[in-house]
């Protein structure tokens, strides 16, 4: 059977994530995305690849479009499963790993940015892991179910946010509907 290595590699980095965050008060589905999109920015800004996959901008920050079929089919190899994990009043459907991660997909550098993300993200909420993206270049210049330009990560580290202020907001806003005039069609 011939394996597509790029999604087989996708499948180890969320096995991975599923692995670390195993004892995490909290780490769904938004957390997930977030630390695969914060990878994914990272190989852009470093000049390199991390998947050709995109990402798509959505209320809770960007998403892996193939997210949701990446991790059924994951469940279908048993790989991992799904759990119901409780988060405060709520509840949680997790990535549960089952597998072993084959590492010989991952860089050094893409371990350590997993680990960066996932140290970052342990203790916040899924909102204020959300709240975040709402002051990106991305997030301003994309609506939501568009996919995320990847040139936009190009634009600024997420980890290193400074916040905008008001007059920022609306200088950004104007900067970008200028752009999206200019290169959109009709």
């Amino acid at each position: 059977m011939m394996i597509n290595s790029e999604r087989h590699r996708l499948k180890q980095a969320i096995l991975y994530i599923a692995h670390k965050t195993q004892d995490a008060k909290a780490f769904g589905s938004v957390k997930m995305n977030k630390v695969l999109y914060r990878a994914h920015c990272a190989a852009v800004r470093e000049g390199r690849s991390f998947t050709s996959y995109t990402f798509q901008k959505n209320k809770m920050g960007p998403t892996l479009r193939a997210y949701v079929p990446l991790t059924e089919e994951m469940e279908i190899e048993g790989l991992v499963e799904f759990r119901l994990m409780p988060v405060g009043k709520k509840s949680e459907r997790r990535v549960w790993p089952i597998a072993r991660v084959d590492l010989a997909c991952f860089s050094a550098r893409d371990v350590e940015i997993f680990d960066q993300e996932i140290a970052r993200m342990w203790s916040l909420s899924a909102r204020q892991v959300s709240d975040e993206e709402h002051e990106t270049a991305a997030w301003f210049a994309t609506f939501t179910g568009e996919t995320i330009r990847e040139e936009l990560s190009l634009v600024e580290d997420p980890c290193t946010l400074i916040p905008l202020s008001g007059d920022e907001h609306r200088r950004a806003e104007a900067a970008i509907e200028r752009f999206r005039s200019r290169t959109e069609a009709p």
